[in-house]
């Protein structure tokens, strides 16, 4: 029964989950913690090739037990992991972490930039010998370098995000509204293998996987940390394709995220029924320029926070166009940030930060402009940086579409 649960083909291979645990457990010893336990879905997922309603109690050295309250037998189909065992609640994984710890006080890892307070405030009271460790960074940190098979889940998720242009290419027309086109995109990618699901990290934070914004519509201001406006469809739904509608001459932004396997591909492109006006042309070259300025930047070695100093003094001294990198509340201070499982993953590239860029850091890249009269303008690439330089999973074209349908 269990092997029909998930098509062998679909699995994480067996090495890439050894070697996420392999690099999990020496953080774990170069921390001196005794133990480790992840309840953070997507970080199970990683960690073990499966996402149950479960936790993962993790030892600097030996077998990991992953416990699992539903489903056993699913996780059983998914994940190599070898010392798997029924929970009811968490109980049952802190007598795993006793077994690990003894009684005696000690300091043991949680991912505690996602885990609710209630949850917090019951180990507190069930384990006052416990000193609980936030985490939730060193996974992250492991996350942020990906390997030639997560690579490949990306590839896969930018060929979902360019069927879905192909798509608006051959349909878009004059008074379409911008749900009718995150529709035709939708559908696209659902038939190329989207989950149909986005994952962020941050609490309270929602996506949908299409932001379709076209003329003004593109500098309303949003609640989300990003620099691209949208009307929406109501104030509980205030993101992604609203009802504004195609006119001949006004851009619009198509901000598509493909999914394959729960990997991530954060692409952008502008399209336009005809020709645009010159200013708007003039801002898409500018952030046309400024990603190529980024990439030439992605290398091992190079702070995050220098990429982003770097090419904001260029921008400054270019003269940036109105409203670049978001129109009024919506502008952001940073040019990229990692992707893969979630979207809001490391590197982060804005002041300040000193952390080095790696090898296999994947990275999107997203110089736009936002006029509130004419629309939007600019682009997004999603890099990953290898030997011989960054490489981007998108192949379409970084120039607007310019569309020439009559109907």
């Amino acid at each position: 029964m269990a092997d029909s649960v998930v098509h062998p083909a679909l699995l994480v291979p067996r090495s890439e989950v050894e070697a996420r645990l392999m690099r999990l457990q020496r953080r774990l010893a170069a921390l001196e913690l005794p133990a480790a336990a992840v309840t953070h879905r997507v970080d199970l997922y990683y960690l073990t090739g499966s996402m149950p309603n479960g936790v993962l109690v993790c030892p600097p050295s030996g077998s990991p037990t992953f416990l699992v309250r539903k489903s056993l037998s699913r996780t059983q189909a998914e994940s190599p992991l070898t010392d798997l065992r029924p929970m009811r609640g968490l109980d049952d994984w802190l007598a795993r972490v006793r077994e690990l710890t003894g009684d005696k006080p000690a300091r043991v890892g949680i991912d505690l930039d996602v885990l609710p307070a209630t949850t917090y405030l019951q180990l507190v009271q069930k384990a006052p010998q416990v000193q609980w460790v936030d985490i939730g960074p060193v996974v992250r940190e492991l996350r942020a370098v990906k390997s030639a098979w997560e690579a490949a889940r990306l590839d896969e998720a930018a060929k979902q995000v360019e069927a879905g242009y192909a798509a608006v290419r051959e349909r878009l027309a004059e008074g379409m509204s911008e749900i009718e086109i995150s529709v035709i995109i939708e559908s696209a990618m659902r038939r190329a293998g989207h989950s149909a699901l986005v994952r962020l990290r941050r609490p309270g934070l929602e996506l949908v996987p299409t932001h379709v914004s076209t003329g003004v519509s593109a500098a309303a201001p949003t609640a989300f940390d990003g620099p691209v406006g949208a009307e929406g469809l109501h104030p509980a739904s205030a993101g992604g394709g609203g009802r504004g509608v195609m006119r001949r001459g006004v851009p619009v932004m198509l901000d598509i995220l493909g999914v394959s396997a729960g990997y991530t591909a954060d692409i952008a492109r502008t399209f336009c029924l005809g020709e645009p006006p010159d200013e708007i042309k003039r801002a898409h070259d500018f952030c046309r320029e400024a990603l190529h300025r980024v990439a030439d930047l992605l290398r091992p070695g190079i702070a995050w926070g220098e990429v982003y100093d770097r090419v904001a003094e260029w921008a400054k001294a270019a003269g940036e166009p109105t409203g670049f990198m978001g129109y009024g509340e919506n502008c952001v201070k940073f040019f990229g940030h990692g992707v893969g499982l979630e979207v809001d993953e490391l590197p982060i590239l804005a002041h300040g930060f000193k952390e080095l860029l790696e090898l296999g850091n994947v990275i999107a890249v997203e110089p736009k402009a936002f006029h509130p009269d004419l629309g939007p303008a600019g682009i997004e690439n999603t890099y990953i940086i290898e030997e011989t330089g960054p490489r981007s999973f998108a192949t379409w074209k970084e120039e607007m579409e310019i569309v020439k349908n009559e109907k």
